[in-house]
């Protein structure tokens, strides 16, 4: 993601790192074993360049043509087990307005199709790579093919979500980015822990004494201590809402995505409920410890902990993506 790519360069092996280059939106890394690199948890996905780029011209017969000339099916054939046909979707991301941009993507993979002799086929879906066609400053266009024939297991304890569960790289970037903040055998609380994606890449971040995840969905529970138990990660989860919940001990950190407006989340709901976790925290616990929080909204989280006269705020950091969000980190001073 933006923002995310010195942390991505920095657990890079060094013979990649040195030579690597963070851009808008990604780092760019030449790997003669680009394997290396596909455990680091941070990354979406991988784009590879083929094509001698930016390419020449732009109209569909040119672009097919240079795709084709540059051995596109050869590529998938070195890569794969069989002969094809290969299936293939286009992502066109440049200046065209929608009706032009569907007959530019129908064009050019009929073109793709005919010079490939039917090799490359044009599929809307169970397609085997993807590709990615960008327009830079200059009008010139880019292409790159992303390989979803790629295992991907990182994340394979992820058996169950809900609509509000947090993207498993979102979760690697945000205990990435706090990682300074993480102690070892620490005692650490998640009150809207969901289907427990943040508690299992926190404990893959820096192993924790103990783990507790707690969610009013009972639905989410379960599937938390489904992910848990597949992550291999020793935890306890309990059903009940975050303001009914106490403990006989008090947790170094809470570490937590606080719930955004909705429908049924207006604003009022929503200030009732930032002032109850502020006060819980005072519960909760352990003088020096830290609240670690995902929120949209940062200036009234950071009001109330300057107002309750117990929470510090130590440092704060922009998430991309459509609606903005902060990691902001509190110091519970007691």
């Amino acid at each position: 993601s933006p923002g995310m790519e010195q942390l991505t360069i920095d657990v890079m092996p060094r013979n990649v790192r040195d030579a690597a280059k963070a851009m808008r939106g990604g780092v760019r890394i030449l790997a003669e074993r680009p394997g290396e690199l596909f455990g680091i948890r941070t990354v979406k996905g991988f784009m590879f360049r083929f094509c001698a780029n930016p390419l020449k011209a732009t109209d569909y017969q040119a672009v097919a043509a240079a795709i084709y000339s540059a051995g596109l099916t050869d590529y998938l054939k070195k890569r794969h087990e069989g002969d094809g046909p290969f299936y293939f979707r286009i992502d066109l991301r440049t200046k065209l307005v929608l009706n032009e941009k569907s007959q530019y993507v129908k064009r050019l993979g009929a073109e793709l199709e005919r010079l490939s002799g039917h090799h490359l086929q044009n599929s809307a879906s169970n397609y085997e790579c993807e590709l990615r066609i960008t327009e830079n400053k200059q009008g010139q266009y880019s292409v790159y093919l992303i390989l979803h024939t790629i295992a991907d297991s990182r994340f394979s304890y992820r058996r169950n979500a809900i609509a509000t569960s947090m993207h498993p790289v979102k979760a690697a970037e945000v205990v990435s980015i706090v990682s300074e903040y993480l102690a070892d055998d620490a005692d650490v609380l998640d009150p809207f822990c969901g289907t427990a994606t943040l508690l299992i890449e926190r404990y893959r971040k820096k192993k924790a004494a103990h783990l507790y995840g707690v969610d009013i969905f009972g639905e989410a529970i379960d599937g938390a201590r489904e992910n848990a138990s597949l992550a291999n990660v020793p935890s306890y989860f309990i059903n009940k809402d975050f303001a009914e919940f106490s403990h006989n001990y008090t947790f170094d950190e809470v570490l937590t995505e606080l719930p955004a407006g909705s429908d049924k989340m207006t604003p009022d709901v929503l200030m009732i409920l930032y002032k109850n976790f502020v006060r819980k925290l005072n519960q909760w616990m352990t003088p020096g410890g830290y609240a670690i929080v995902v929120t949209t909204e940062k200036e009234y989280l950071l009001s109330l902990a300057a107002r309750s006269g117990y929470l510090k705020a130590e440092k704060e950091w922009a998430l991309s993506g459509k609606k903005t969000q902060y990691v902001v980190v509190l110091r519970y001073r007691g």
